[in-house]
């Protein structure tokens, strides 16, 4: 059956099902990237869908290769957790991970969709044996922000736009799609953070003993804040990373920085609060620039950001410095030394030239954040 046809088919669920909701018995256990492509998976796409196929029900696996969240969304083969070293499987279809020993606190998640799912938090640890350190730090900066890169299928996105048309959601769960300057939608949502830093880092800590925790800490230990896209995260970790992990080691910085307007510049925007993409602060306190992510998409609207000229504006006459990056001018790596230069003259710091190894793990470090954010976890 074709899948258009099979998504108005399927009765759309009135009730988001959040983790800790027994929906009776299960099946699979979702883990390390399948894990993760689910938590990207806004909930409005995800009562499209119908339950993943129960394995006992399903041995030759024939309603799996048709199964439309992974078939579309989560991809083969489908990772899973087992418990039982003769359950371990390296297929086309099931990659089955064995975890031995006692499970952390709030390890798994249930789902309304006939399978089990490991908690984001659980969900970085089983993929940091995986990942690289750099496409860890990269998931768990998304999971830690108020943004999630989901690129739905043409008939998923037909059936989204119907189903929003003929009234049938009741609304958009706490995902909001971004649209660009154009007003068309665009793959970046806005949600509520999966998971707060304070809490990965306790965590990564409390886990660091297990299989990938060491790799996980370290990773959390990179994650500066929360931010509201990957052009956030990708210039954070640029100007953020120290220089022996290729960036520009300009790590003096605060992520979605709240500034309370004074009077003058209320007039000039007519809004009470702005927020700074990255508020940089000399090492003495004296001097701060605001770097402003310019990215095609409106990530936080007028609301969360500063997108204009009236906003600089009225920053500048609060006395910020304002600096705007476009993502053609981080991409560029001239540019890009150009702008960090001026950066660290601005707040006081020495820009030394980078060494030959430090250069080259810059460009290990491009190669891997430069990416349509949407690819992030194809190992």
């Amino acid at each position: 059956m074709p899948l258009l046809e099979l998504l108005s088919k399927t009765q759309i669920r009135q009730k988001y099902c959040g983790p800790g909701e027994y929906l009776g018995a299960m099946s699979y256990v979702l883990s390390n990237i399948s894990a993760f492509r689910y938590h990207r998976i806004p909930p409005q796409i995800l009562v499209l869908c119908p339950p993943i196929p129960d394995e006992d029900c399903d041995r030759q696996r024939l309603r799996l290769r048709q199964d439309l969240l992974v078939n579309h969304v989560l991809g083969f083969p489908l990772h899973t957790l087992v418990y039982c070293r003769n359950s371990v499987t390296h297929g086309t279809l099931l990659e089955r991970h064995l975890w031995s020993g006692q499970l952390p606190s709030e390890a798994i998640w249930e789902t309304d969709h006939g399978v089990q799912v490991t908690s984001p938090l659980f969900t970085l640890l089983t993929v940091a044996p995986c990942a690289s350190e750099t496409q860890l730090v990269m998931m768990a900066y998304e999971m830690c922000s108020t943004f999630a890169v989901f690129k739905p299928s043409d008939p998923m996105e037909k059936a989204l736009k119907d189903a929003y048309a003929s009234h049938q959601l009741p609304g958009d769960f706490g995902w909001k799609r971004s649209t660009n300057q154009k007003g068309e939608v665009t793959n970046l949502w806005q949600r509520p953070p999966l998971i707060q830093i304070d809490d990965l880092l306790d965590y990564a800590e409390s886990n660091r003993s297990l299989r990938g925790g060491k790799k996980l800490l370290n990773a959390a230990r990179q994650v500066s804040g929360v931010t509201a896209s990957p052009f956030e995260v990708q210039a954070s970790m640029l100007f953020g990373l120290s220089r022996r992990l290729g960036g520009e080691g300009l790590s003096c910085f605060e992520n979605n920085y709240e500034i309370a307007l004074d009077q003058k510049a209320k007039k000039i925007v007519d809004k009470e609060k702005v927020y700074a993409d990255l508020h940089f602060v000399s090492a003495d306190g004296s001097r701060s620039v605001i770097v402003e992510c310019q990215g095609a998409t409106e990530h936080g609207k007028v609301d969360a950001g500063i997108r204009d000229a009236d906003r600089v504006t009225a920053l500048q006459s609060m006395g910020y410095d304002v600096v705007l990056l476009t993502f053609k001018k981080m991409s560029d790596k001239e540019s890009f030394h150009t702008v960090a230069e001026m950066l660290a003259n601005k707040l006081g710091y020495p820009y030394r030239p980078k060494t030959d190894a430090m250069k080259t793990r810059e460009d290990e470090l491009r190669r891997e954040l430069l990416i349509d954010w949407a690819t992030l976890g194809e190992f």
